[in-house]
């Protein structure tokens, strides 16, 4: 299991493939430079949709996961789910 980490994967219709994995270490403080690259990654395969998942402690994951969802939306971007993995629970952030 990745720690300390934000997978985003791209997805395709007609049933959500998978098209696209991407997997950033979370720096600490996080910084919004993954979440215009993945946007941007996502952006330039022409994907409609994407899932985030951070692993890792709150204070950590939350804002990169906020950063994800903003650089989703301004790219037009449907963020279907955004979730964070921790002991291995899985959790809304």
């Amino acid at each position: 299991m990745p720690e300390a980490s934000i997978v985003v994967i791209g997805l395709t219709p007609p049933r959500d493939r998978v098209r696209v994995t991407l997997r950033y270490d979370l720096p600490d403080p996080p910084g919004a430079d993954l979440a215009a690259h993945a946007a941007g990654v996502i952006s330039s395969q022409q994907l409609p949709a994407a899932i985030a998942v951070g692993y890792g402690p709150e204070p950590l994951v939350t804002p990169a996961a906020d950063a994800v969802r903003d650089a989703a939306q301004r790219a037009g971007i449907d963020l279907h789910d955004v979730l964070r993995v921790r002991a291995g629970a899985a959790r809304a952030p």
